[in-house]
């Protein structure tokens, strides 16, 4: 039995190497790697908020995505991926709802995508918005569908669409537009949760704080008027 898992192992070094020998996957990676420093720092500024246990699963998921699909485990890559998109929205939803966080830590609620993106009262309401992130506004919409799409894009591989299928190889193999495919919309979700804490939370931070992060916020999304 050993010997089969030691093929494996063996196998998943064989595809990293080869998908890193790349330059422009190397490149991407490496970018999309980095964000792992911009999460660390916001769960760092953010300990002692009771949401932020939800925040430190949810980055750590967004790691097992990109080591997924080095390896060559796409679809259990998109499955992680959007693990990491639901969660953090959820994580910043409850951040306003103490009585449900709690109620979902003791399992007697569930979280649910649909509240998330609710018109009244979800994350990206406007309603939210205009208590919460006023000068981030103009952008709600344009970033309500990149969520919406990421979302749907990364569920279509978890429930196992037809069209997947061929995207998705029947054998532990380097598939090259499968791996980019997905690096770009990993680099499309780290935007998305960029503009999603800022909103979120830039009033709220002290000004170390905001210099502790203000690079990383205006690499990812500094084109937003309120930033500039």
């Amino acid at each position: 039995m050993s010997n089969y898992y030691n093929d494996i192992a063996k196998k998943n070094l064989e595809i990293m190497q080869l998908t890193l020998s790349d330059t422009k996957n190397s490149s991407i990676q490496g970018d999309n790697h980095s964000f792992l420093n911009d999460l660390s720092k916001w769960a760092d500024i953010l300990e002692g908020r009771l949401e932020n246990e939800i925040y430190k699963t949810a980055f750590k998921e967004y790691q097992y995505c990109l080591i997924f699909a080095l390896q060559g485990y796409y679809r259990q890559a998109y499955n992680s991926l959007r693990f990491f998109i639901e969660h953090t929205h959820a994580g910043l939803y409850f951040s306003v709802r103490e009585l449900e966080l709690r109620q979902w830590i003791d399992g007697k609620r569930d979280i649910y995508w649909n509240n998330i993106l609710d018109e009244n009262t979800g994350f990206f309401s406007t309603d939210f918005f205009k208590v919460f992130a006023p000068d981030f506004i103009e952008e709600l919409s344009s970033y309500k569908t990149l969520a919406k799409l990421l979302y749907r894009e990364c569920s279509e591989f978890i429930h196992g669409n037809y069209s997947t299928y061929s995207a998705v190889p029947n054998t532990l193999y380097y598939d090259e537009n499968t791996f980019k495919t997905f690096s770009k919309k990993v680099n499309s979700s780290i935007n998305l949760i960029t503009f999603s804490l800022t909103s979120r939370y830039l009033n709220v931070l002290n000004d170390k704080q905001k210099s502790e992060l203000e690079s990383s916020i205006l690499d990812r999304i500094g084109h937003i008027k309120v930033l500039d």
